[in-house]
């Protein structure tokens, strides 16, 4: 499983305490990975875990049978609750790049792949996967999807927001004209309402 926005490695290490798969976690804060491959050593779990530092869509991804996406892009509009490394950039261009590439990495996985979203990540799960599981019983919600097809040869497309999200994001940008597309759709997550980033930025335009 590859961890997309893997920060302190938390997740990488509980799944390996508890299973028997490998875990490989990417982040692009050097420090968060230099945390987390100190954690993995602590649990003596080097040979089932490893840490790659670099942002997605600028390294190349491991293949994996399944990727996992807690929120990765949520510093955008939620702030980060740690120190933030010299040249960070939170820009609307850096989300938008950012949402982009985990819709290319998803569209591009081949059929059979597994995602698991814990709060989504900013963007719309491609056509062709098929929503297996929803547990709305933690505090976020938690989605597992299966890819069970190829939306470039079934012709299948995601159906537009509903009409009244589209009213919401344009009441919300006419009201807070200096809100980004970001902090919208974070307001939007904050509420239980999940839409595709690239809806958000639609409306605010």
């Amino acid at each position: 499983m590859v961890d997309i926005g893997s920060g302190a490695g938390k997740f990488c290490v509980a799944g390996a305490l508890f299973g028997k798969c490998r875990f490989i976690g990417l982040e692009k804060y050097s420090s968060l990975v230099t945390s987390a491959r100190a954690l993995a050593d602590v649990f003596d779990l080097t040979d089932r875990i490893s840490f790659l530092a670099g942002a997605l869509g600028s390294v190349t991804i491991p293949v994996g049978d399944a990727y996992y996406f807690f929120n990765p892009f949520g510093e955008y509009w939620l702030g980060a609750d740690y120190p933030l490394e010299a040249g960070a950039e939170f820009t609307d261009t850096r989300f938008a790049d950012d949402v982009a590439a985990a819709e290319d990495l998803l569209r591009r996985a081949p059929v059979g792949t597994w995602i698991l979203t814990y709060n989504g990540f900013g963007g719309r799960v491609p056509a062709g996967y098929e929503l297996v599981r929803v547990d709305w019983e933690l505090r976020g919600v938690l989605r597992l999807w299966r890819k069970l097809g190829d939306a470039a040869r079934t012709g299948t497309r995601r159906p537009p927001a509903p009409r009244e999200v589209r009213d919401l994001i344009r009441t919300m940008s006419q009201a807070n004209p200096l809100w980004g597309a970001p902090r919208i759709h974070g307001e939007l997550l904050k509420v239980g309402t999940f839409v595709a980033s690239r809806v958000a930025a639609s409306r605010t335009r």
